[in-house]
């Protein structure tokens, strides 16, 4: 089971640090703009993006506590050119600080939803229905109900606008 979504374009900075190396062979011109996120039941996350992808596994260990390990793949293509140690280390940079953020994120959500008086939120459809479909898997899955959950209703919905 999987849920993901598709981000076009990736970024629309045109000095982001993923377009100082090289894209992979033979992409179509959409997925030269495109970054694609998926999330792999239960526990392992990809970003994948035109020159790289950006591995994600996590695993609980404890109540509250998940061990995350990461990895940051390129083709060997990529590294071919002059300057692409010094753009792999700028997006390793970029990984681990956009990591970071999100893990303090997920800490103080964590926090947040402990507090017994919590009495729970909406999603933002627009922007969380990943999420929700991951959700419903994990709770489909602890109460042995074997369904896939509905996913957006039109093939392409704009994010923003």
């Amino acid at each position: 089971m999987y849920t993901g979504m598709t981000t076009n374009p990736v970024s629309r900075d045109e000095n982001s640090v993923w377009l100082d190396l090289p894209p992979f062979d033979g992409l179509c011109d959409d997925d030269l703009l495109s970054g694609k996120f998926m999330q792999l039941f239960p526990n392992v996350s990809l970003s994948v993006l035109p020159n790289h992808a950006f591995v994600m596994l996590l695993e609980p260990t404890a109540i509250g506590i998940t061990l995350e390990r990461t990895a940051l793949l390129t083709h060997p293509n990529t590294m071919a050119g002059p300057g692409s140690d010094d753009a792999l280390a700028k997006l390793h940079e970029f990984w681990d600080h956009v990591n970071r953020e999100d893990i303090e994120i997920v800490e103080r959500v964590q926090q947040g939803i402990s507090i017994p008086e919590y009495p729970g939120g909406r999603m933002c459809y627009r922007f969380e229905e990943p999420l929700h479909r991951f959700q419903n898997m994990v709770i489909d899955r602890m109460v042995g109900v074997e369904r896939v959950p509905p996913g957006d209703t039109e093939e392409a919905q704009p994010v923003f606008g």
